[in-house]
């Protein structure tokens, strides 16, 4: 026996009361590709990083530069860009890109630095870069830094090496030597590798939310572990937890 449902309603029925929508004219949208960061790729190109970082000057009476291939590398950097306004937006929109860089081989600290020449270099005083899709580490970021910038995803080697003042928070994990001859804030959420603070200046400070694997030999400043401060009188100590906790807010807007 087959039966037979009879619906209620036809979609023609259920829709006929309404009047015939009159078209409306839509303004298109144009997507126009980033201008800066289209040139901050050509810069990348042009600039040789080797050329640079393999100057290991001789520190003396007539040098007291420790870092003088690295200037002269932002130096090249400068003379590039002119009058070239980098905003926070630019900034992200690169590091994104930086994905296409990564097979060069001086990738980690090529982009460490590049990043931090043109952030110290903007106007802005508040960025976000992206790291979480790149399979090689950043390392050096943060190289002089005045600025607060927060890093969502994880950094690599020598993280806020020599920062002059400012913030860095990174969101996940930083490799060795972190915090060093640091004068600013470094935030570290996750874990760290060995010789934190290594150099670091008695105003510096570092906060980790992880673990890490040792703390550099003359670290110095303040470094606190989950709250609870692992320096005393800007030297190590035994016991960590002798001083009770320290409830350190992160002032969003404060600039050393």
């Amino acid at each position: 026996m087959r039966l037979r449902v009879r619906h209620s309603c036809h979609a023609r029925r259920k829709f006929g009361g309404y009047k015939k929508e009159e078209p409306k004219r839509v303004a298109s949208i144009k997507t126009r590709p980033n201008r800066k960061v289209e040139m901050l790729k050509r810069v990348w190109a042009e600039c040789n990083y080797e050329r640079y970082a393999e100057w290991k000057p001789i520190v003396n009476e007539y040098n007291n530069d420790p870092h003088q291939g690295i200037h002269t590398f932002h130096r090249k950097l400068r003379s590039t860009i002119k009058d070239l306004r980098i905003t926070p937006r630019d900034i992200e929109q690169f590091s994104i890109a930086m994905k296409e860089y990564e097979h060069e081989e001086s990738f980690s600290e090529k982009a460490g630095h590049f990043l931090s020449f043109f952030i110290n270099h903007s106007r802005s005083r508040r960025f976000m870069v992206q790291t979480a899709h790149l399979d090689r580490p950043i390392d050096r970021f943060g190289f002089e830094n005045r600025k607060h910038v927060t890093i969502k995803g994880s950094l690599g080697h020598r993280a806020g090496d020599s920062m002059k003042g400012g913030t860095v928070v990174v969101e996940g994990n930083v490799g060795n030597e972190a915090g060093v001859s640091c004068k600013g804030r470094l935030v570290i959420k996750g874990n760290a590798g060995g010789r934190l603070g290594e150099f670091m200046s008695d105003h510096g400070i570092i906060e980790i939310e992880g673990e890490f694997d040792s703390l550099g030999e003359s670290a110095r400043g303040r470094i606190y572990h989950k709250g609870k401060p692992v320096t005393d009188d800007w030297k190590p100590i035994d016991r960590w937890d002798r001083l009770g906790p320290m409830q350190h807010r992160i002032d969003q807007d404060d600039e050393y």
